[in-house]
């Protein structure tokens, strides 16, 4: 998950350094992005391109890595950590601090994905997946050149990227995706679920920490 990369940025003394690492972070392929990667990517597409596509993703956090830093010229004085001699660790401290380190995610992921969830829930109820197709039918038909039914799903990935490919199945009407769309439309699919609008909980933990 980015979450906790992007909580992890307060260790950071620059603002920039902070900015920067902030942005990139999304574009580092995270647990629920792999998961879309391999089922689809993996399954129909093959192996070479599923390492491509983890490939891509490094390429483009170092580019846009590369632009921010380019804009904000100031130079980065580094990170210098002393590291403490090595000794047995105490199991108590350990789980101490390991819960200490999960408190803010519990914190301020959890509420967000349960709230969504509910939102969900109360959308498919109300029989708005239709119109949501609707009024993303521009981006999905004429820019991806996808059927109107991917848009819910790729709605839906606002709020937890795997549910991009959970929903996918139940939209297109089988869960033989490779028989409704083509490599082509695969690929597109995949590549747009890793670079577009992060999950509503990276979006949180950029918040709160910007």
């Amino acid at each position: 998950c980015n979450v906790p990369s992007i909580m992890a940025t307060r260790t950071l003394e620059n603002p920039r350094d902070r900015f920067v690492t902030m942005m990139v972070a999304p574009f580092i392929t995270c647990s629920a992005r792999s998961v879309v990667i391999i089922a689809l990517a993996g399954k129909y597409l093959g192996v070479l391109v599923t390492v491509g596509l983890y490939l891509f993703g490094g390429l483009m956090s170092m580019a846009v890595s590369y632009s921010l830093t380019r804009s904000k010229r100031r130079k980065s004085l580094g990170v210098i950590m002393e590291v403490p001699p090595l000794r047995q660790p105490y199991p108590k401290i350990v789980v101490r601090k390991v819960w200490l380190r999960l408190r803010e995610f519990v914190v301020v992921a959890w509420p967000v994905l349960i709230v969504s969830s509910l939102v969900l829930s109360l959308l498919s109820y109300a029989g708005a997946d239709a119109t949501i197709n609707r009024l993303l039918a521009p981006l999905t038909t004429s820019v991806l050149h996808l059927p109107a039914a991917v848009g819910i799903p790729l709605f839906l990935g606002l709020f937890r990227k795997e549910l991009t490919l959970v929903m996918l199945g139940a939209a297109l009407g089988t869960d033989a995706i490779g028989t409704v769309l083509s490599n082509g439309q695969i690929l597109v699919l995949v590549v747009f679920t890793m670079l577009y609008v992060p999950c509503v909980a990276t979006l949180a933990a950029q918040w709160r920490e910007g």
